[in-house]
C-alpha cells in the first residue's frame, strides 16, 4: 500500500498552501509498518535512547591520596632548607649585635680615651634582655681593651654559636661549636 501526499504550492500572497489536486507525476511514497500504520517519528517511551551522563564533578580518593603524598614529599624537602635559613638569620642577627657592641667600644674609646665597662650607663642602652636580644653580654675593661663576654642562646640544634673577637676587636666571626651526638 502506498500513500501519496500533495505538494505545497506558492500563492500570490506569498504563502505556501497544500495543493487540492496533487500532481500524479511526483508521488511521494511513505513506507508502511508491518502493522499497517505509518511509523511514528517520535521515539517510543519503552525504547529509551542511551543518554551519555555527564561525569560527576570532584576527585576520587586515589587522586586525593596522591596529592597528599606529593605535598608531604615536597614539604619534607623544603622544611630543612627553610629551617636552615632561619638559623642563618639568627647567626646574622647575633653578628650584627656583636658588631654593635664593638662599634660602641670603639666610639667610647675615641670619645673618652678609655674602654667602657659594664657599669657604663651608655652600655645599658644596648639590650641585655634575652627576650629582646639574641645574645646576652657583659663587659669588663682591662688595660684599655674591651673584652665583651657574649653568652649566646642555643641558636642551632647542633650546638652553641661561639662569637670570637681578637686583636683590636675590629673583626668578628660566628663559628658554630661542634658537638658530638
Amino acid at each position: 500500500m502506498k500513500l501519496t501526499l500533495g505538494l505545497l504550492s506558492h500563492t500570490s500572497a506569498g504563502r505556501w498552501t497544500p495543493s487540492v489536486n496533487p500532481p500524479t507525476s511526483v508521488p511521494v511514497a511513505i513506507p508502511v509498518h508491518r502493522s499497517g500504520f505509518p511509523p511514528c517519528p517520535l521515539p517510543r517511551p519503552w525504547r529509551r535512547q542511551s543518554r551519555k551522563r555527564p561525569l560527576a564533578a570532584g576527585f576520587t580518593l586515589v587522586e586525593l591520596l596522591i596529592a597528599v603524598v606529593i605535598i608531604g614529599v615536597l614539604s619534607g624537602v623544603a622544611m630543612p632548607a627553610f629551617l636552615g635559613q632561619q638559623n642563618k638569620a639568627k647567626v646574622n642577627a647575633a653578628n650584627i649585635q656583636a658588631r654593635g657592641l664593638m662599634s660602641y667600644c670603639l666610639a667610647h674609646f675615641i670619645d673618652n680615651g678609655a674602654m667602657p665597662d659594664s657599669g657604663d650607663t651608655e652600655y645599658d642602652r644596648l639590650s641585655k634582655d634575652p627576650g629582646h636580644s639574641i645574645i646576652q653580654w657583659s663587659a669588663t675593661r682591662k688595660d684599655n681593651t674591651c673584652k665583651v663576654d657574649i653568652t649566646g642562646t642555643k641558636l642551632a640544634q647542633s650546638g652553641i654559636f661561639v662569637i670570637e673577637a681578637s686583636g683590636d676587636a675590629t673583626t668578628i666571626q660566628a663559628i658554630p661549636a661542634k658537638t658530638g651526638k
